[in-house]
């Protein structure tokens, strides 16, 4: 398995990817890339997995650099939900693998992934709140 850093000539594939794999959210967009580095100023590591030619996994990843925490990778910063979308087990662990040569290689602090633990349904800091809104507004209110 080979990674690769997103560059315009594989956007395509990028969002190809992302479509149609189950997991997907918001803040695998190939749209954050921008948003974020005009607006914060983190460098995009936006990360592909190949193997023989095909996308098996993404993961937008910023590089942030901070007075106290040095440089560390942060999968979209302003976002709760954004990590490794794989479409498998091991090119899930293959990632994992992959992170840990990273910080090693090029002196990051940490990798921060906003993603939810596979299996759970939720993550450690943060609440996820589910409303049933199929009902209508007036019933929501009226719920209260």
């Amino acid at each position: 398995m080979q990674f690769v850093v997103l560059d315009n000539s594989l956007e395509d594939e990028w969002t190809a990817f992302v479509d149609a794999t189950p997991g997907a959210c918001l803040g695998h967009d190939i749209a954050w890339r921008k948003v974020i580095n005009s607006a914060l100023g983190h460098r995009p590591v936006y990360t592909m997995a190949l193997e023989d030619g095909a996308v098996k996994g993404v993961c937008p990843l910023f590089e942030a650099r901070h007075s106290v925490l040095g440089k560390r990778l942060i999968s979209v910063p302003v976002l709760d939900r954004a990590g490794v979308l794989a479409c498998d087990e091991r090119t899930y662990l293959h990632f994992a693998g992959m992170f840990r040569e990273t910080l090693q290689s090029d002196g990051h602090k940490f990798v921060q992934l906003r993603c939810l633990a596979r299996g759970s349904e939720g993550g450690g800091e943060k609440v996820i709140l589910t409303l049933d809104i199929s009902d209508g507004a007036d019933a929501l209110w009226k719920g209260f």
